[in-house]
């Protein structure tokens, strides 16, 4: 297992029992809860989508899996690296959230696989120009960072009926 695997599956347990703690979380274990928290529509809006999460960030990767896994998702990854993510493209994947950097190199390999695959992906950036993507993947959105929950859940949802 690569060390930013191990790192994300450490941190996200240490969040997920922070998060239980948090006064808006108590009780949240059951979709009706969830659907208190987040609205109805919300907390349904990615039941039974698989989503690969590429983020090299491992508090970000932690972040959106998590929002993904309250609304409904089974996240696959978080991958910190191009070559993780390629081994998680062979998954059964419906969706995908990219990350543009990935330590440095262009996670547009992946991006190209994906296409091939027919799979929607979404690119999740805080620092690359938006010309270049839009010249390369026209009609792919982009969603700058920081995007809130409700903007990467909605337009993770819209992707499943593309």
């Amino acid at each position: 297992m690569e060390p930013i695997a191990v790192f994300s599956v450490l941190l996200s347990d240490f969040a997920r029992s922070l998060r239980a703690f948090a006064p808006y979380q108590i009780g949240a274990e059951t979709r009706t809860d969830k659907a208190r928290l987040f609205g109805p529509e919300s907390a349904a809006m990615l039941n039974d989508m698989n989503i690969l999460v590429v983020e090299d960030e491992a508090l970000v990767a932690l972040d959106i899996s998590m929002i993904l896994e309250e609304r409904g998702a089974a996240v696959c990854g978080p991958c910190g690296t191009i070559e993780e993510a390629y081994k998680a493209i062979d998954r059964e994947i419906d969706a995908a959230i990219l990350d543009v950097d990935l330590h440095g190199r262009s996670v547009f390999p992946v991006a190209d696989r994906l296409r091939e695959k027919g799979t929607p992906f979404v690119f999740h950036t805080g620092r690359y120009d938006t010309e270049t993507l839009e010249k390369r993947y026209g009609g792919v959105p982009v969603l700058e960072k920081p995007a809130g929950d409700d903007a990467i859940v909605k337009m993770l949802a819209r992707l499943r009926g593309a």
